[in-house]
């Protein structure tokens, strides 16, 4: 057709066809992933050659397992798979008793673990974490003290975000565990001798600062403070 000034409209068109995928898609953040606590096993707890330890409830291949042994004055032969932690064999001030801790990724566990020990009374457990990295261990660092009614885990250094602390404990007593205010605790066994086990996520890499538990009664202790990667880090 002519506009009023008579050019021709059909010169001014321009048509432009756009090829359309049939799906579009967008980018989504991915969640950071923080280390959760699935569950702890029951506290082994006895006399003998043997501490048996059953697999926390829901145990599934890939979790963090993080095992607490305590025993008189001896350094365990742990199953196979298990690895020390950078501290272990931390002895009491007095009193002849050792706190070990060990750690391994979860892959097709059977219902239970054995360490094996010289003679001795002892207390053993086992705690789960879900969303850790595949090679966990990051630092630990070791205490002790001797008549004291609160037990200090030295300060740690992380190096990624979003990292597990774990906090262990241990006394040749029956004592009742106060954990730190920023930790949950997840054991706390009091008999013949006293464990616990109580855990953070640190948001930032850093120093984690000192973690300090009280308890009720008065006695030697050891500390050992944990820190180990989250899954994507």
């Amino acid at each position: 057709g002519m506009d009023a000034t008579g050019q021709d409209t059909r010169a001014l068109r321009q048509v432009t066809i756009l090829e359309v995928p049939n799906t579009v898609s967008i980018p989504t953040e991915q969640a950071a992933a923080f280390p959760t606590f699935r569950a702890a096993s029951a506290v082994a707890s006895g006399s003998g050659t043997t501490i048996t330890v059953t697999k926390p409830t829901g145990t599934t291949d890939g979790d963090l397992l993080v095992a607490v042994i305590f025993s008189d004055n001896t350094t365990p032969t742990p199953p196979a798979g298990w690895t020390r932690t950078s501290v272990n064999d931390t002895a009491l001030p007095t009193g002849n008793y050792d706190l070990n801790t060990y750690y391994k990724v979860a892959s097709s566990e059977g219902a239970s673990w054995d360490w094996t020990i010289t003679s001795s009374v002892y207390e053993g457990f086992v705690c789960a974490y879900s969303g850790t990295h595949a090679t966990p261990f990051i630092t630990a660092s070791e205490n002790t003290g001797t008549s004291d009614a609160s037990c200090t885990g030295t300060t740690i250094t992380t190096a990624t975000a979003n990292a597990l602390i774990v906090f262990v404990g241990a006394t040749s007593s029956s004592s009742n565990i106060l954990p730190p205010a920023s930790m949950t605790e997840r054991v706390d066994s009091s008999g013949s001798l006293s464990t616990f086990l109580c855990d953070a996520v640190q948001g930032a890499a850093g120093a984690t600062g000192a973690k300090v538990a009280t308890w009720d009664g008065s006695d030697n202790w050891a500390a050992h403070l944990l820190a180990c990667k989250a899954a994507g880090t």
